[in-house]
């Protein structure tokens, strides 16, 4: 049994973990439209029925519209992901969207008018996004395409956030024994983690207790384009936290950035986080201004002046809208040091 296989379900665990602590709920199998399979939970599309890694409802669903869920896409390549999965993961979209029962029955009740009320299966319609998570991270044409079409990217990649757990999944190359790997691919393939063997706790328990640790810390932000931010508790001499000053406006969140561009520290009143640029917002940084500062500010107003944060003990989500005494600061700042 190939250890790629292991580390793809474990990948599948930790992304399940931290959405199930955001306030993401397991979708439960109704046994027709989403069922168990041999490969874990499968989603009937219109071309045929697809295994879904990750599978779950968000906190709130948008009303006047149909219930929405999410599918996310697990990957553990050891190179960057090509367009070609992404393709994929859009034509998944697509299958599963334009499914629906429709039986040779109701087609000839249609015809002669008749009531179709007699249906003993489930009717309700889904609207699936499906995201794509990658260990390895995406390459720049995967990262256009996905804009293009509305597909989050997930990526672990050079992240010193999720670094321990990154390498804690790498070194599941190291398993060597098949009935150990078996064991432990079971359980991180079950959605709710149903499946247990005295043996997962002797394998896997560092893990597991640190995929929990990180979990509890982590809260997930939505940006209005789609991006996905994933927000980590500040926490006193954190190496990832940036050292210039800053002050509370009142008026809304403050954003700082450090030398290395990539963390960032959102503050709010009382409570702060910290983050790491997602690279489509990278990318548009430095393509689009020689002055970094000017350019952080263009990503702020543009990328970054809402963010609305999933997590914590609240069922409802935390919208953080960007301090305008804040922006107003920087500009001035901005226009004062370059005189």
């Amino acid at each position: 049994m190939a250890n790629s296989s292991l580390k793809g379900h474990a990948l599948e665990y930790f992304v399940r973990t931290l959405l199930y602590h955001c306030g993401f709920k397991a979708v439960p199998s109704d046994g027709l439209l989403v069922f168990d399979g041999s490969a874990g939970q499968m989603i009937q599309g219109l071309g045929e029925c697809h295994n879904a890694d990750v599978l779950v409802s968000p906190p709130i669903q948008t009303p006047f519209y149909f219930q929405t869920r999410l599918v996310v896409e697990c990957k553990c390549y050891s190179d960057k992901l090509g367009i070609g999965v992404v393709r994929n993961v859009l034509g998944l979209r697509e299958d599963i969207n334009n499914f629906d029962i429709v039986t040779e029955d109701i087609l000839n009740n249609r015809k002669s008018g008749r009531s179709t009320k007699q249906r003993k299966f489930p009717m309700e319609r889904y609207l699936y996004q499906v995201a794509l998570a990658s260990l390895s991270g995406f390459k720049k044409t995967t990262i256009s395409f996905a804009a293009t079409h509305k597909i989050p990217l997930i990526s672990f990649a050079d992240s010193q956030i999720f670094e321990d757990i990154r390498n804690r999944i790498e070194n599941l190359d190291r398993m060597k024994n098949k009935e150990d790997i078996k064991i432990l691919e079971r359980f991180f393939r079950t959605s709710k983690n149903e499946y247990y063997d005295d043996r997962i706790w002797e394998l896997a328990d560092a893990f597991i207790q640190e995929v929990d640790n990180l979990a509890q810390k982590v809260k997930i932000g939505l940006l209005e384009n789609g991006l996905i931010l994933f927000l980590v508790e500040n926490e006193k001499n954190n190496p990832h936290l940036i050292t210039d000053d800053w002050m509370d406006y009142g008026d809304g969140y403050t954003l700082h950035w450090a030398d290395d561009k990539k963390s960032w520290l959102l503050c709010n009143r009382d409570k702060s986080y910290y983050f790491e640029l997602p690279d489509d917002l990278m990318r548009k940084w430095e393509e689009s201004v020689e002055d970094s500062r000017r350019g952080a500010i263009s990503l702020k107003e543009m990328f970054l002046s809402r963010i609305i944060l999933f997590g914590g003990n609240s069922d409802f989500p935390e919208i953080m809208e960007l301090s305008n005494a804040f922006m107003d600061n920087a500009k001035r700042k901005l226009e004062i040091d370059n005189r």
